[in-house]
């Protein structure tokens, strides 16, 4: 899933929660500001230019109005689409700048991945080593692209490293209800967005063994 297109999910869910129309028949997303309809060939100077330094250019709303650039696709909206979805459309309602609309997203996007890095360390405080090993993912360019990115793959991996983490805890100090069921809620929303995912249900089950190891010594 590109940007463009995760994107236009994101606005689309937006216009339904602003009670608008999301697409048009052909999926293409309805957007207001012209700013946002005509940023093609960003990578250019010109538009590029404009994008962060006209704050006056490109926010003539418009209802109806669609662009070839955003098209949705037939995924549904997931858990780690939430933040920018809300963040969004809290721009919109406050008609802020159509630079600060996308800004917006990728900024709620990559404060939810820091915390929830963040939330990951704290519970490996007793383990420097497992904090090193999230420090060192959290620092990874694919990782720091993905924190400032409508795909939401930024969410998702913290989710996993917080997921690791609790996993790690309990193997190391033994089964605890609270994280258990954390671990499981955090994984329940892991493969809510990717079935592939699923695998990590090992580290668990591995911890649950470990647990009956340690209860019932051979």
């Amino acid at each position: 899933q590109d940007e463009n297109t995760a994107f236009a999910k994101v606005y689309g869910a937006s216009n339904v929660l602003l009670h608008k129309q999301k697409c048009n028949a052909d999926g293409y997303v309805y957007i207001d500001e012209s700013g946002i309809r005509n940023m093609g060939y960003m990578s250019y100077s010109v538009p590029l230019k404009r994008f962060w330094m006209d704050s006056g250019y490109g926010n003539e709303r418009t209802s109806g109005q669609v662009s070839s650039l955003y098209r949705i696709d037939q995924s549904s909206v997931h858990i780690t689409d939430i933040p920018q979805i809300l963040a969004v459309t809290a721009a919109r309602l406050l008609r802020l700048p159509y630079q600060m609309v996308i800004l917006a997203g990728w900024l709620a996007n990559g404060i939810i991945s820091i915390l929830l890095l963040l939330t990951a360390l704290r519970i490996l405080k007793n383990h420097p080593a497992g904090q090193y090993y999230i420090m060192l993912l959290a620092m990874m360019p694919a990782v720091l692209i993905s924190a400032a990115s409508y795909t939401g793959m930024g969410i998702l991996i913290a989710l996993c490293a917080l997921y690791w983490a609790l996993c790690h805890n309990m193997y190391e100090n033994g089964l605890q209800k609270g994280k258990a069921a954390s671990a499981i809620i955090v994984l329940i929303a892991i493969i809510s967005v990717q079935y592939a995912y699923g695998v990590l249900v090992l580290l668990l089950i591995r911890v649950l063994q470990q647990d009956q190891e340690t209860v019932n010594p051979a």
